[in-house]
């Protein structure tokens, strides 16, 4: 009799899968290169705390999208009178107030219409259905309300730096495999094959760990994985093979890890690519077709060059100053 085969997964739950990875692997607050600082972030600041005084300071706030609650824990400790309230697809909690975030999808929220002051997204809208999250946001938000967005340009740093992710989960790939078959070989081949692998692999490192990715650390601790299998071939004791049995099956556990991540990027540098405004008058068209104002569109532009000097002196330049970094938007219902 035939194993049944498990349903093939929709779109919706592709991506709340691949979220779900990110999130389990990442060591970063919210999402890549959020920081205190970041232009993007000052769109997002200013114009809530704009839209808050319209409500006396104290207004009903929903950060769709909201990861790790990065942004809606600064927004607590600005407006401590406002009632800030988050939601999430992915298996994740925020860091502070778990007790008003709720697990759910951006196209269909469990909120009660008319029920907020001020929405909030940054970069969730992109990875959603569109149509289905306007929807939503403007059935859940109060008549006056306003609606706060960040959302990716194109042309953006952030989609550069994903990019590298997906080169840095790429060429771990080539190390890890390359590291089992030497620990099967132990053919000097093999070995300067690992070694080979890892040279790229620290500068990528390096790289990604600026975002909130495995750093050069985790480097290190591979090129230790490999001297310590090296020594034990050279000079075998007691009990060796059944290391080795468990290092392969350990090395594959981590192939299966980092494959899991680099899914995860694919799927959402695919997704994400359909899914762009090509501009600013596209934006605003598709947000009045939704039954909103616009009442601000703008492309937030890095503020200096945007470049990392690795370890071995040379510099990876990610953006110029004045490159496109995000669109923001500002909405009335």
């Amino acid at each position: 009799m035939q194993p049944r085969r498990a349903p093939k997964l929709g779109r919706a739950e592709r991506r709340i899968l691949s979220w779900n990875r990110y999130w389990r692997h990442t060591k970063a607050p919210s999402a890549p290169l959020y920081a205190a600082g970041d232009p993007s972030v000052d769109f997002v600041e200013s114009r809530i705390a704009a839209s808050a005084r319209q409500f006396g300071g104290s207004p009903r706030i929903l950060d769709i999208g909201a990861g790790r609650g990065f942004l809606t824990g600064w927004i607590r400790r600005v407006l401590p009178r406002a009632d800030v309230h988050t939601t999430d697809a992915a298996d994740i909690a925020p860091l502070e107030h778990p007790e008003k975030h709720i697990r759910a999808p951006a196209e269909r929220l469990p909120h009660a219409s008319d029920s907020f002051n001020i929405i909030m997204s940054t970069f969730a809208m992109d990875y959603t259905q569109r149509e289905l999250f306007a929807g939503e946001m403007r059935r859940v938000l109060k008549k006056g309300g306003t609606a706060v967005l960040l959302l990716h340009h194109p042309q953006s740093t952030l989609l550069k730096a994903m990019q590298i992710e997906r080169q840095c989960i790429l060429s771990e790939l080539v190390y890890l495999r390359r590291f089992r078959k030497y620990t099967k070989t132990g053919s000097k081949a093999d070995f300067d094959g690992a070694i080979n692998a890892l040279k790229p692999l620290r500068e990528l490192k390096e790289i990604s760990g600026r975002f909130g990715g495995g750093g050069p650390e985790e480097t290190e601790a591979y090129m230790q994985m490999l001297a310590t299998t090296k020594a034990a071939k050279e000079q075998p004791k007691p009990g060796g093979k059944e290391m080795e049995k468990k290092r392969i099956a350990g090395i594959g556990n981590a192939i299966r890890e980092v494959a899991s991540r680099g899914a995860h990027t694919r799927f959402l540098l695919r997704h994400r690519g359909a899914q762009l405004f090509a501009s600013e008058a596209e934006m605003r068209q598709f947000f009045e077709k939704h039954g909103f104002a616009v009442l601000e569109t703008t492309v937030i532009r890095e503020g200096t060059d945007s470049h990392i000097r690795l370890g071995t002196g040379r510099a990876v330049g990610l953006g110029r100053k004045g490159d496109p970094r995000a669109y923001g938007i500002v909405l009335k219902k």
